[in-house]
């Protein structure tokens, strides 16, 4: 069964930090069900849903805090459910 977490991420805007981020999430099998950025003068904002199995979700509330704290970055993370895209 598919598992849900919400993830919001807040620092500076540095070259290759969202492709890191992006790599950490597909490198332990979930998928980005949806995302939001936005930059703030030198700082930026992302927030996401990835989708996984139980083994996936919780390997992802253990490496993105480490892939985070590589770039200096503030990361919260709340698992939900029943997400569906909005237009």
């Amino acid at each position: 069964m598919s598992q849900q977490l919400i993830i919001t991420i807040l620092g500076a805007n540095q070259l290759g930090v969202l492709s890191d981020l992006v790599d950490t999430v597909f490198s332990i099998g979930c998928n980005i069900l949806d995302s939001r950025q936005a930059v703030y003068g030198k700082d930026f904002s992302l927030t996401m849903i990835v989708e996984g199995s139980q083994s996936a979700i919780t390997q992802a509330e253990c490496l993105l805090p480490q892939t985070c704290q590589k770039y200096n970055l503030l990361s919260i993370m709340k698992r939900t459910t029943e997400h569906s895209k909005q237009n």
